[in-house]
This record gives structure tokens, sequence and C-alpha cells, in this order.
């Protein structure tokens, strides 16, 4: 059987090179979702994981990184050798990605080492002509601190918006952390206290400076984080807290963000207005008149 198998793999490298005919992939075993806009070497790229965390996978449920025109601008810490005790007790952890944190801890240590269940997942990937989406659900990897962390990313031509949907157990300070150059596309919408912590970048595991975007929850430990990748370096987003949600303007993009659609109510009572558009959606995407929703 084994040999059998081995001559299959081999062939794999015999057949004809091909682009493939979708420019995104998801492939929800892992957890991992991949979106570019083209195969070129200079193209952008937006990958996200949330799957399981365990031996060689580290505990990151919702990380994600970005290359935009073939430069990393949020990037991975990488790892090290595995023989030395920094991979385990740094690289692995939560805090060497891009993820979130509560009051500072992430999840359980133990993950990596004994495959603790449940595994964080995605959700309802998307992907057409001028809208792109997946939902990295790290509820489970992150259950010892949070009823729900849905984190939605939306990719609308020339704008990425991660949308940070979560619900503590209690009230607390909830920390957004990113790893990335200092002068990037990254852009936290949402007003936040900002940190300068301290890691490692592997190969060579030299100390870096990253970033936490830090907020309060509110009385029943609901938090949002609502962020962008501005891919045009051109146009900025414009940020408003509207009625019972938030709108994110972006040239002729129009983003709307329900937040009476997060559970704290149900059936009619999440309806919500923006511009003349009535929806119980969780997130409305006017994209010059093109609609989408978000769990509507």
């Amino acid at each position: 059987m084994l040999k059998r198998l081995n001559i299959y793999f081999k062939e794999m490298y015999l057949l004809p090179e091909e682009e493939p005919q979708s420019l995104s992939s998801c492939y929800k075993n892992i957890g991992w979702a991949i979106f570019r806009d083209s195969f070129d070497n200079d193209s952008t790229l937006l990958a996200v994981k949330c799957g399981d965390s365990w031996n060689h996978a580290h505990c990151d449920a919702s990380h994600f990184i970005l290359l935009r025109n073939g430069i990393p601008e949020v990037f991975d810490s990488l790892r090290c050798s595995y023989g030395n005790d920094i991979y385990r007790d740094y690289f692995v952890q939560s805090k060497a990605h891009n993820v979130v944190l509560w009051e500072g801890e992430g999840q359980c240590t133990d993950d990596h080492h004994h495959h603790v269940r449940p595994k964080g997942e995605l959700h309802n990937f998307t992907e057409n002509s001028n809208y792109r989406y997946v939902c990295a659900d790290a509820s489970g990897p992150m259950g010892k601190y949070f009823r729900k962390h849905l984190r939605h990313f939306m990719w609308v031509n020339d704008i990425i918006l991660i949308y940070d949907d979560i619900w503590a157990y209690e009230e607390g300070e909830v920390n957004f952390l990113l790893h990335a150059e200092d002068d990037t596309c990254f852009r936290m919408l949402t007003p936040c206290e900002e940190r300068t912590e301290t890691g490692f970048l592997g190969n060579d595991i030299h100390e870096v400076t990253f970033r936490s975007y830090n907020r309060k929850t509110d009385d029943y430990g609901r938090v949002k984080f609502i962020s962008a990748l501005c891919l045009n370096d051109k146009i900025r987003p414009v940020f408003e807290e509207i009625a019972d949600g938030y709108k994110i303007t972006y040239g002729s993009k129009k983003i709307y963000i329900n937040i009476l659609s997060d559970n704290r109510v149900m059936h009619r009572n999440c309806f919500n207005t923006f511009d003349g558009i009535t929806t119980d959606a969780a997130v409305l995407i006017d994209n010059g008149g093109k609609l989408a929703v978000v769990n509507g």
C-alpha cells in the first residue's frame, strides 16, 4: 500500500501545470481560507486560519496575514527549531499571532500538546466578482473566556473589512494583536487604547515589537473591533457611529454594521434601517448600488 501511495505522490508532479480557475480557496477541514487578486508575483493575498490547534498547528484561531503587491504587510511570527523551548513557550501560543486575547490571555497552552476540542471553524465562504467573504469562528478555542468570537472578513474591491463580534462571560479588556510593519494599509476604525508589545520573530529569533489595540467590554461582556485593510492608498475610510450600529464609507462603498443582530435581540427586533435600506442582517454592504448581506 505504501509503495502504491508513493507512486501516486510522484505522479502528481508529472501533471501539467494549470492556473486554478478560482482566485480563492477554502479548506474547511484544516481551517484555511486564501483570497488573492491574481496569481502574479506582485499580487495581493489575504490568508485566514481558524482550525485545529495541535501538533504543527499553532494556537492561532482567527489569525490572518496580508501580502499587498507581493510584500508582507501583516505577517506571521514564523517559528524556530522544534527542539528550542521558545518554540513551545512562545511561537505556538496565541500571543505570537494576529488574534484576539482576553486580558492578555489566549487559547489554553495545552491545546497544542493535547489536541483539546473544540477547534476553530470557517463558515460561509463566498467568492464572486465584487464580494468575497469568510467568517472565522474562534468561539470554541477561546471558549474559556468568550461565549462568542466571530471574526468576519469582507473583501469588497479595494477594501478588506474585519469585524470582530465578541461576547465574553464577564466585563474586562479585550486585546486585538497585530504583527505588521509601521507603515501599512491596516486601519483600526473603532476607538481603542493602543499599546506596544514585545515578542520574537523567527527563524533567527530576534526581538520585535507589535501592536495591541485594547477595548473594554460593556456591562454584558460585549465588545466590537472594526478594522480595515485599505488597499487603495488614495482613499481614507470614514467611520461613523450611527443608531444601533456603525457605518464605514470607502469611496463609493458603504458598509453598515447592525449591532441589533449580535444575539442581543431576536426576530423583528433585529431590523435596522441604514440610509433607507431596512435589513435584519449583521452586515449590509452597498457596493455602488450592488447589495450584499452577512447573516441576513
